[in-house]
């Protein structure tokens, strides 16, 4: 068993770092939610454009349930890539929290996790010895940001930045990193194939009766991907363009 980036960080620790630093921006507007969202909202796509952030790979408009649900703040109902691209757009949004302790704490944080992911898009299958302690060294000051900010929400009495079991895994991951380069076994390739696949699915369930629904939906996935391989279709293309939309 492996620990992959988009199961453990994307969809895990990001997203808990994600959410908490969206949640303390809303709070210091001093506005209730529904109106800091517009605001912030406005804010991201500022920041995403001056970056050069394609739409595809843009966190979409935010709504309250997205990110206080459950009592602790965590982004919800977002794609991995685009948890990963937001990376340097939260980095520059924390600057602006950066005026007392708890916030050079989030500002640091941000930033640990960016570089985290930085590394993360390394083409190594595998890292060399200084890397790999490198790698390492930025996960212990990520985890020590991020220990430090939940002792002191619960000092404060404060539901946020809460330590599930993904931040556990998260700190023996440099030591999985130093043999397998996180590129060597992550799971992107297999949800993006699974996706298609329901796609696919979901337009063969109509009219069609179950004993040849199995035929139906290889049948079109057989045609699907001899246009890929003839280099007629690419899905990702079409993504981004409803992305864009």
């Amino acid at each position: 068993m492996k620990l992959d980036l988009l199961h453990l960080v994307d969809l895990g620790v990001a997203s808990h770092i994600y959410g908490n630093l969206l949640a303390a921006l809303v709070n210091s507007m001093g506005m209730g939610r529904v109106k800091a969202l517009v605001e912030l909202n406005k804010m991201i796509a500022t920041e995403y454009q001056h970056l050069g952030i394609q739409s595809g790979n843009r966190l979409p408009r935010l709504n309250v349930s997205d990110i206080f649900t459950d009592d602790f703040p965590c982004l919800r109902h977002v794609k991995g890539r685009r948890v990963r691209k937001f990376a340097p757009v939260a980095t520059k949004l924390a600057a602006s929290l950066a005026t007392n302790v708890r916030g050079k704490h989030i500002h640091a944080l941000c930033k640990c996790m960016e570089e985290v992911y930085n590394f993360c898009d390394r083409k190594q299958f595998v890292w060399n010895a200084e890397a790999g302690q490198e790698f390492a060294d930025k996960c212990e000051a990520l985890l020590a940001h991020y220990s430090w900010l939940a002792k002191d929400s619960m000092k404060e009495g404060k539901c946020m930045f809460s330590i599930v079991q993904k931040h556990h895994l998260f700190a023996h991951y440099p030591s999985q990193c130093r043999y397998l380069a996180p590129r060597g076994c992550w799971a992107y390739g297999g949800e993006s194939f699974m996706s298609l696949m329901v796609a696919i699915a979901s337009g063969s369930v109509k009219s069609t009766p179950a004993w040849l629904l199995p035929s139906k939906v290889l049948n079109k996935f057989q045609f699907a991907f001899h246009l890929v391989l003839k280099g007629i279709w690419d899905p990702g293309m079409e993504e981004e363009v409803e992305g864009k939309e």
